[in-house]
């Protein structure tokens, strides 16, 4: 056994998100903080579709949630679709997007 089964074998569970990356949670007093319960920071999503999506990519989020995804594609210059069943959600994605374009 080698590489990373072997790691999992002995028990490593590998780096947490905000041991490598040095990005505050979103928290109650967070200034980006909307009405979801498990969001995800903008800089984590920026710096994710930077280091893996090309020019002109669509970037798609399948649980788009409270919209950090769409807000910070359309930031960056990227088109996005987000796909959200929960209408309290999709409410709030419109508003941090600002935008009617969503499909809710």
């Amino acid at each position: 056994m080698h590489g990373l089964k072997k790691r999992l074998a002995e028990g490593h569970t590998g780096a947490k998100l905000y041991d490598w990356w040095e990005i505050n949670q979103v928290k109650n007093i967070s200034k980006e903080k909307t009405g979801h319960p498990c969001q995800i920071p903008e800089l984590v999503i920026e710096r994710i579709i930077l280091t893996t999506a090309t020019p002109n990519q669509l970037i798609i989020d399948p649980f788009a949630g409270s919209g950090t995804t769409s807000k910070v594609a359309q930031m960056l210059g990227f088109d996005s679709i987000s796909y959200e069943i929960d209408p309290k959600y999709c409410e709030i994605i419109t508003q941090k997007v600002n935008s009617n374009q969503l499909g809710c």
